[in-house]
């Protein structure tokens, strides 16, 4: 599935979001993802990225990674590693009053 975005969204309209499902857990794996700000690529175009989502634990009947790998893409070649990051403590707090519906007219998987 990929999200991209209204040429009018914000300052990164050109961003794009590939979510990697997997074909046995369907969990979601990963993503290949574009950032286009140029707050974060200043002086050069974006490229691409592969983020992977890794050691899934259960969280209030919800299943959360425990840690994330980011690497370099070139094409369809994953690259280098540029970061980790762990997570450290779960924690699970009740539903705020935040409306997290659907809006009238959204499409649903």
């Amino acid at each position: 599935m990929k999200v991209t975005f209204n040429q009018s969204a914000g300052d990164s309209p050109d961003d794009y979001y590939i979510v990697l499902l997997d074909p046995e857990t369907r969990l979601v794996a990963g993503m290949r993802y574009i950032v286009t700000n140029q707050l974060v690529y200043p002086d050069a175009p974006a490229a691409e990225k592969l983020l992977t989502m890794e050691g899934f634990q259960a969280v209030g009947g919800l299943l959360l990674p425990t840690s994330h790998r980011t690497f370099a893409m070139d094409g369809d070649t994953v690259g280098d590693l540029m970061r980790s990051a762990e997570a450290l403590e779960y924690k699970w707090l009740e539903r705020s009053e935040a409306d997290l519906d659907a809006p009238e007219g959204a499409k649903t998987l």
